[in-house]
């Protein structure tokens, strides 16, 4: 079943019984569909280094590293992506290095720069990236220290 854009005006929502007519009725549980898709976030999780694609724009991507140092590679990105999202949790103890692609940087990083999540003991880190240029990332939001290197 499909969103409707329109509500079915024309049709009485309620007949004279009390019951909502069937049109009403599908309707609202087009909007209730919709509602499920957009409110999930597509979750990949990671246990070892990770080059990302454009086709993880818009994900959430975990890495549930332990003690382990590792490395996320951001995709390499062009002027259509210009406006798109990726979110980013470390779930480990281990450092978690975000890597730039190309010249790309990442808040005030140097071009190809990382950022870095090492804080000692801390079990959970976050970071949210907005590609607002064709080379430039900018932290949208985020928990924990995140080092540029």
């Amino acid at each position: 079943m499909g969103l409707q854009l329109n509500p079915p005006i024309r049709t009485k929502m309620v007949g004279k019984d009390g019951i909502v007519s069937k049109e009403w009725a599908q309707w609202f549980r087009s909007l209730k569909v919709f509602d499920d898709k957009i409110s999930q976030i597509v979750t990949e999780t990671y246990t070892t280094n990770v080059s990302l694609t454009v086709r993880d724009m818009g994900k959430l991507i975990k890495f549930n590293n332990g003690a382990n140092n590792l490395v996320c590679y951001l995709p390499s990105v062009e002027s259509t992506d210009v406006g798109s999202i990726i979110n980013i949790m470390k779930l480990g103890t281990g450092h978690l290095r975000i890597q730039a692609a190309d010249s790309d940087v990442i808040g005030n990083s140097s071009a190809g720069g990382a950022i870095v999540s090492a804080e000692p003991d801390r079990v959970g880190a976050n970071i949210s990236l907005f590609l607002e240029a064709e080379t430039r990332w900018s932290i949208n939001a985020g928990l924990g220290i995140w080092y540029v290197v």
